[in-house]
């Protein structure tokens, strides 16, 4: 049993060599191929090394991947602006500036002395309001 088994495998590589040898006709390639003279015309371009400019050119629109929003903490007028829209600014950079006296709390206290200018005092009772 093992002896047929090796030699079937000894027939199948005669035959894997035989085979492409078979293909071969001394008489065609010496006599430059076949004699019908069929030859294909080919085309050929020789290939010189030559940088390559890696540009795309589109149109479109561009989306920050971050942005902010300001809001104040206090309320009143903005009188100056100092950066511009889209433009960098730096941690602690002043931005806007505000018409001063505005605040509530400053509003408050104007209040109180045109309150308090307008009554007359009285011996032994603070001006100041709680």
């Amino acid at each position: 049993m093992k002896r047929a088994g090796g030699l079937l495998a000894v027939r199948a590589a005669i035959l894997m060599l035989w085979i492409p040898l078979a293909g071969c006709n001394k008489s065609e390639s010496q006599s430059g191929g076949s004699a019908g003279g069929n030859a294909i015309p080919v085309e050929a371009l020789v290939l010189m090394p030559q940088p390559i400019e890696n540009k795309i050119q589109t149109t479109g629109t561009l989306l920050a991947n971050e942005e902010v929003e300001l809001r104040p903490e206090i309320s009143g007028r903005v009188t100056d602006v100092y950066f511009e829209e889209g433009g960098r600014v730096k941690e602690g950079e002043l931005l806007v500036k505000r018409q001063p006296g505005t605040t509530p709390a400053h509003s408050r206290a104007v209040e109180r002395v045109e309150a308090a200018s307008t009554r007359p005092a009285q011996p032994g009772r603070p001006i100041r309001q709680p």
